[in-house]
């Protein structure tokens, strides 16, 4: 990741301001700009880093629950309230046809192996099925 920043940066940018950039920089600075945000708290951040809250907090939380980390989620898109309604998506409530086609949406999947997902004979068209168990 770093490479790619850096090899992207200005023709002129000096070495030392180049050097600064390492792997977690995207990291630290989606982390800086939840904690600077007046609409999350800190248990907001630590649910979209994952970091620990430094108490016995996670050892109660359901970890499975996406939405501990979508105030923060909302907040680094830039939505202007936080606590606007999200509807989670139910995947296993999609007919086996439209989940493929989800997956080609979703995924970057090259065309060599969109075949892998159509075909029953292909490798990953269980994963169509998975949710219609």
């Amino acid at each position: 990741m770093k490479e790619s920043i850096r090899k992207n940066l200005p023709p002129n940018c000096p070495k030392d301001v180049m050097n600064m950039i390492v792997g977690k920089s995207i990291r630290q600075a989606c982390i800086t700009d939840c904690l600077l945000n007046k609409h999350l708290t800190f248990v907001d951040v630590c649910g979209r880093s994952g970091h620990a809250t430094g108490t016995t907090l996670e050892s109660y939380e359901d970890k499975n629950n996406i939405s501990t980390g979508l105030r923060a989620a909302k907040a680094l898109a830039h939505h202007d309230n936080v606590d606007a309604h999200v509807s989670v998506p139910k995947i296993d409530r999609l007919p086996s046809h439209e989940t493929g086609k989800l997956f080609t949406h979703l995924f970057a999947i090259s065309d060599c192996l969109k075949s892998m997902f159509d075909k029953e004979s292909g490798s990953l068209y269980y994963l169509r099925h998975v949710w219609h168990r």
